[in-house]
Protein backbone atom coordinates (compact mmCIF):
# COMPACT_ATOMS: atom_id res chain seq x y z
CA UNK A 1 0.00 0.00 0.00
CA UNK A 2 1.13 2.91 -0.94
CA UNK A 3 0.75 6.13 0.94
CA UNK A 4 -2.53 8.68 0.93
CA UNK A 5 -0.69 11.57 -0.83
CA UNK A 6 -2.42 13.29 -3.71
CA UNK A 7 -2.19 15.95 -6.39
CA UNK A 8 -4.55 18.50 -7.53
CA UNK A 9 -5.07 20.72 -10.23
CA UNK A 10 -2.55 23.43 -8.59
CA UNK A 11 0.09 21.09 -7.82
CA UNK A 12 3.54 21.97 -9.18
CA UNK A 13 6.64 20.05 -11.01
CA UNK A 14 7.88 19.61 -7.98
CA UNK A 15 4.87 18.09 -5.89
CA UNK A 16 3.88 16.19 -9.09
CA UNK A 17 7.60 14.91 -8.62
CA UNK A 18 7.12 13.93 -5.08
CA UNK A 19 3.65 12.33 -5.52
CA UNK A 20 5.42 9.72 -8.11
CA UNK A 21 8.33 8.81 -5.49
CA UNK A 22 5.74 8.46 -2.87
CA UNK A 23 3.47 6.19 -5.11
CA UNK A 24 7.01 4.18 -5.70
CA UNK A 25 6.63 4.87 -9.38
CA UNK A 26 9.31 3.38 -11.61
CA UNK A 27 12.16 5.18 -13.04
CA UNK A 28 10.78 5.07 -16.25
CA UNK A 29 7.49 6.83 -15.29
CA UNK A 30 8.96 9.39 -13.26
CA UNK A 31 11.38 10.44 -16.17
CA UNK A 32 8.65 10.31 -18.90
CA UNK A 33 6.25 12.96 -17.00
CA UNK A 34 9.14 14.91 -15.57
CA UNK A 35 7.89 18.45 -15.81
CA UNK A 36 4.26 17.85 -16.06
CA UNK A 37 2.46 19.83 -13.08
CA UNK A 38 -0.74 18.59 -11.91
CA UNK A 39 -3.03 19.68 -14.28
CA UNK A 40 -1.48 18.37 -16.88
CA UNK A 41 -1.26 14.86 -14.76
CA UNK A 42 -4.91 14.98 -13.95
CA UNK A 43 -5.66 15.44 -17.59
CA UNK A 44 -3.99 12.32 -18.80
CA UNK A 45 -6.17 9.41 -20.11
CA UNK A 46 -6.17 5.16 -18.89
CA UNK A 47 -6.07 4.43 -22.58
CA UNK A 48 -2.96 6.31 -23.97
CA UNK A 49 -1.00 5.18 -20.22
CA UNK A 50 -1.73 1.87 -20.54
CA UNK A 51 -0.49 2.12 -24.07
CA UNK A 52 2.39 4.18 -22.75
CA UNK A 53 3.79 1.82 -19.60
CA UNK A 54 1.63 -1.18 -19.97
CA UNK A 55 0.28 -2.26 -16.82
CA UNK A 56 2.06 0.46 -14.65
CA UNK A 57 -0.25 2.77 -16.53
CA UNK A 58 -3.45 1.15 -15.33
CA UNK A 59 -1.73 1.47 -11.94
CA UNK A 60 -0.47 5.42 -12.49
CA UNK A 61 -4.19 5.90 -13.85
CA UNK A 62 -5.64 4.46 -10.92
CA UNK A 63 -3.53 6.79 -8.59
CA UNK A 64 -4.62 9.92 -10.89
CA UNK A 65 -8.56 8.89 -10.14
CA UNK A 66 -8.30 8.62 -6.58
CA UNK A 67 -6.53 12.39 -7.02
CA UNK A 68 -9.00 13.35 -9.06
CA UNK A 69 -11.77 12.58 -6.57
CA UNK A 70 -9.86 13.32 -3.25
CA UNK A 71 -9.67 16.86 -5.32
CA UNK A 72 -13.25 16.66 -6.53
CA UNK A 73 -11.47 17.15 -10.18
CA UNK A 74 -13.89 18.00 -13.40
CA UNK A 75 -12.58 18.75 -16.40
CA UNK A 76 -14.74 22.15 -17.30
CA UNK A 77 -17.96 19.50 -17.71
CA UNK A 78 -20.09 20.51 -15.00
CA UNK A 79 -18.68 24.30 -15.06
CA UNK A 80 -20.20 24.35 -18.83
CA UNK A 81 -23.17 22.24 -17.71
CA UNK A 82 -23.77 25.36 -14.47
CA UNK A 83 -23.42 28.20 -17.43
CA UNK A 84 -25.90 26.64 -19.84
CA UNK A 85 -28.39 26.69 -16.81
CA UNK A 86 -27.43 29.66 -15.94
CA UNK A 87 -28.40 31.19 -19.20
CA UNK A 88 -31.65 28.93 -19.46
CA UNK A 89 -32.78 30.39 -16.14
CA UNK A 90 -32.03 33.91 -17.50
CA UNK A 91 -33.69 33.16 -20.22
CA UNK A 92 -36.83 31.82 -18.34
CA UNK A 93 -37.13 34.92 -15.94
CA UNK A 94 -36.72 36.98 -18.98
CA UNK A 95 -39.93 35.42 -20.02
CA UNK A 96 -41.89 35.62 -17.27
CA UNK A 97 -40.83 38.99 -16.43
CA UNK A 98 -41.97 40.33 -20.58
CA UNK A 99 -45.33 37.38 -19.76
CA UNK A 100 -45.97 39.64 -16.57
CA UNK A 101 -45.48 42.85 -18.15
CA UNK A 102 -48.14 41.59 -20.87
CA UNK A 103 -50.63 40.85 -18.48
CA UNK A 104 -50.08 43.79 -16.83
CA UNK A 105 -50.69 45.63 -20.42
CA UNK A 106 -53.91 44.11 -21.09
CA UNK A 107 -55.42 44.11 -18.09
CA UNK A 108 -54.94 47.68 -17.56
CA UNK A 109 -56.28 48.07 -20.64
CA UNK A 110 -59.73 46.10 -20.41
CA UNK A 111 -59.54 48.00 -16.94
CA UNK A 112 -59.53 51.38 -18.88
CA UNK A 113 -62.13 50.12 -21.93
CA UNK A 114 -64.79 48.62 -19.41
CA UNK A 115 -64.38 51.99 -17.50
Amino acid sequence: KTPDVYIDSRSTVSEVRNWLRAKDFDARIQTALEGYDGKQILTLRRRDLENIFGHEGTRLDSQITLSRNHSHYTQGKSSELRAILAKAKQRAESFQEASETIEEYFKETNDEANA
